[in-house]
């Protein structure tokens, strides 16, 4: 097993490490998760997870669907009917308004999970996770597509309007589902960026590039746009919708200076045109350092803490652990992002050139990005609908999902065929 596995399971003790275990194995590479599916496949859920004695043989049914230290009516397994793809597939479900053990189905944030009042969008979310019967559609999983000789993955869900989601880092396509679920009847694509979630980093990157590290590896804004591009060629989309968050909105920008036609609208979350200031530049290189000498952990933990806002960490204070679960790079990958973002070019002077539709949305509470920064994208020649969330951070879409929905869904229809 991987060490950074290890040492995430036991920096979560208890019930909470078999869920935290799964979703890191889950988000990497395919053929760790095909290990999750022979286990299914087998019947064999864990000595632990259903309750029997560790290193007794298996005697449970085939479903195994007790949850650990679930309540009654919560069940983890799966169904026993027979999916369009052959076998039962795995399945979270819960007879109850509260969400499973150990956010297993996402929303721990509270005792009433089904209020879109408060942000809390399990229904929904489990309506975007599950096809029919309550089982999970092979259609909504995971798939890759191969761009300059690294294995990327992207998640497509639904049908309608083609919208691409570029999520911020450290995280991966995870991001934008409570916010894709919210928005219904789209064509949502989401990929993880490379180097991210279940993404290669590859293995071809340039050094060099950025003199401060000068033998850093930098995963640059045109190679995740080249990334892009070719998920589009390989999906057959001539243009999209684009949504973008930190990074990905940093994406965004590069893809249009290199394919404008290919989009029709721009939803900048959390994100800005201006290159680094020398502020930036200095943290970046600090953080290299200290990728260097002590690995992933600290920085994740870091973000987790400041990248989230206040006011999400207060309301919902199981949503820092959600994140940091996420936060599954190595320290290569995070390097060469550093890297990527440091040397990434000024698209102040592009603005004005824009004449597609732009949507901005801020966050008051976002300690990197600010709304003057933000406010640049008003000088696009397209028009931009400027938004600013007072009481969100960095991670706004994933903080307050029914509200940066509530602003997105409108601005969209003016795409509708």
């Amino acid at each position: 097993m991987r060490s950074d596995i290890v040492e995430s399971k036991a920096r979560f003790p208890g019930g909470f490490g078999h869920a935290l275990l799964l979703s890191t194995l889950w988000n990497r590479i395919a053929a760790e998760r095909a290990v999750l599916l022979e286990l299914r496949d087998r019947g064999d859920c864990g000595a632990s997870a259903a309750g029997q004695t560790p290193g007794a043989a298996n005697r449970g049914t085939a479903d195994c669907g007790g949850v650990h230290r679930g309540r009654p009516g919560q069940r983890m397994g799966r169904h026993a009917g027979p999916h369009p793809d052959g076998g039962g597939m795995p399945v979270y479900e819960r007879s109850g308004r509260c969400g499973l053990s150990c956010g297993l189905d996402r929303d721990s944030r509270g005792a009433d999970c089904d209020d879109r009042n408060t942000g809390n969008i399990s229904a929904s979310w489990r309506k975007l996770s599950t096809g029919r019967a309550g089982q999970l559609s092979s259609q909504r999983m995971s798939k890759t597509y191969v761009s300059h000789g690294a294995n990327l993955s992207y998640r497509e869900i639904g049908a309608g309007l083609p919208i691409i989601f570029l999520h911020p880092t450290p995280l991966n396509h995870f991001y934008w589902l409570p916010m894709i679920a919210e928005l219904g009847d789209v064509h949502a694509i989401a990929p993880d960026l490379r180097g991210h979630g279940a993404s290669e980093l590859g293995r071809d990157l340039p050094v060099g590039g950025f003199t401060r590290v000068p033998d850093a590896a930098v995963l640059s804004m045109g190679q995740l746009a080249t990334d892009v591009l070719a998920l589009m060629d390989h999906l057959a989309i001539p243009e999209a919708v684009f949504a973008g968050c930190s990074i990905g909105g940093y994406v965004m920008l590069e893809v249009w200076r290199r394919a404008p036609l290919r989009m029709r609208g721009l939803a900048i979350i959390c994100s800005k045109p201006q290159a680094d200031a020398e502020a930036n530049l200095a943290k970046r290189v600090e953080t290299i350092a200290k990728l260097r000498s002590e690995g992933t952990a600290g920085v994740f933990d870091g973000n987790a803490q400041t990248l989230i806002g206040a006011s999400a960490r207060k309301l919902h204070p199981g949503m820092m652990t959600e994140l940091r679960v996420q936060m599954t790079l190595t320290a290569d990958a995070v390097v060469a992002t550093q890297a990527g973002l440091a040397t990434r070019p000024d698209s102040v002077p592009d603005i004005p050139e824009i004449d597609a539709p732009i949507l901005a949305i801020c966050g008051g509470e976002d300690p990197g990005i600010t709304e003057a920064e933000m406010r640049a994208f008003e000088a696009a020649e397209g028009g931009c609908e400027f938004h600013l969330l007072p009481d969100a951070g960095h991670f706004a879409a994933y903080e307050q999902p029914s509200k940066v929905a509530a602003l997105v869904a409108p601005w969209l229809r003016q795409f509708e065929f």
